[in-house]
């Protein structure tokens, strides 16, 4: 029994150490060995070494392995416990994930409904558009088919008996005739008066060269109105043998053999190569012109222009005016205050009835008196 004893005492503290040092191992040891740990313990509780009860260290003994037991079933009540915490939360986790693949094929189940809901919007669409080409291309076909139609009933009215020409009446020729304006203008009676080519006539009645504008209007239905703006000659150019007439814008109408009752004017710069039929003068002769064309509005507001026969114009700044029927020639100089010149110049023809002469107006008359000189 001593021995025995010993070596259970021996063991046990043996066992000390070592739980000591492996505490960390302790942790990891089945319930088998506290099992045998607590039959030993309960072995050593009857027995005496040398006489002597060892039931204190026994029962320290057995105080500290019942700690260390008690610390074990703690050790592994904390451990279950956070076990079933880590399992508890591990559950979340794995309901979360659950969550998270619902919402993933929710998702997905979304953008598989949008798509076929766009696909179906997309088809809808086209069809809405192609019915709307449909509308407007049947709009498109109305419309042409009405225009066509009133095109059509407009045509037929105008090339219908009704717009045909009954009458035609010219205006404004007074050298001119109807008969030379209508020939020209090859307008006949029962002409539709929508196939007239307006322009076309209107040129071929200004060839004739004393037409300057010629304007062509309709008056519906059946009546055609010319209105013509004549080229007046004014004055007469000694040419070759016989004379030139032109208008006051320098335009050479025609030539004649035989003198008209227009003034002759002289000092032109003429040439034979800028003199044609048809044609103007050049400028300098066209500004001649314009300042003759003054001289003769004011003669016409003296009642003279009839009596000049001749208009020297060679120097603009010194004009004669020469009057055959009277025997006078007067010196006007230039165009300036032209009204006054010519009512002095009327008023000494008068007082020197009779007598041949010359008139002198070119000079200030606010300081020099109109001057006459009886021809010897």
């Amino acid at each position: 029994m001593a021995k025995n004893t010993k070596n259970n005492l021996y063991d046990i503290e043996k066992e000390n150490k070592d739980r000591k040092k492996n505490k960390k191992k302790l942790k990891k040891k089945s319930n088998n060995k506290n099992q045998n740990n607590e039959r030993e313990t309960i072995s050593l509780d009857n027995e005496i070494i040398i006489g002597v009860t060892n039931v204190s260290k026994e029962q320290n003994l057995n105080s500290k392995n019942k700690k260390k037991v008690n610390k074990k079933k703690e050790k592994k009540s904390i451990k279950k416990n956070s076990n079933q915490n880590v399992k508890n939360k591990k559950q979340p986790i794995k309901q979360k994930n659950n969550k998270r693949e619902i919402v993933d094929k929710n998702v997905e189940e979304e953008i598989v409904e949008k798509i076929i809901l766009d696909e179906e919007d997309f088809i809808e669409q086209r069809k809405v558009e192609r019915k709307e080409k449909r509308r407007r291309k049947f709009k498109i076909a109305k419309i042409i088919m009405i225009v066509g139609l009133f095109i059509t009933t407009i045509l037929l009215i105008m090339f219908s008996p009704l717009f045909n020409i009954k009458e035609i009446t010219v205006e404004g020729n007074e050298l001119i005739s109807t008969e030379q304006i209508l020939s020209f203008a090859g307008i006949e009676k029962e002409d539709n008066t929508f196939k007239l080519n307006i322009g076309k006539i209107s040129d071929k009645i200004k060839e004739d060269l004393y037409i300057e504008e010629a304007e062509i209007n309709r008056e519906l239905p059946s009546k055609v109105v010319i209105k013509v703006k004549e080229r007046k000659p004014s004055f007469l150019i000694e040419y070759a043998n016989g004379y030139a007439v032109i208008d006051r814008k320098g335009m050479i109408l025609e030539l004649i053999t035989e003198k008209k009752d227009l003034p002759i004017l002289q000092g032109l710069e003429i040439t034979n190569d800028n003199f044609e039929v048809g044609k103007k003068l050049g400028s300098n002769d066209i500004n001649k012109i314009y300042i003759v064309s003054k001289i003769m509005d004011a003669a016409s507001n003296c009642d003279i222009a009839g009596l000049i026969t001749r208009i020297d114009i060679e120097n603009k700044k010194e004009v004669k005016l020469i009057i055959e029927s009277k025997g006078k020639t007067a010196y006007i100089g230039d165009d300036k205050n032209l009204n006054d010149k010519l009512s002095l110049v009327k008023g000494i023809m008068e007082k020197t009835e009779g007598q041949a002469g010359e008139i002198f107006v070119n000079g200030d008359l606010n300081s020099e008196y109109p001057v006459f000189r009886e021809r010897v």
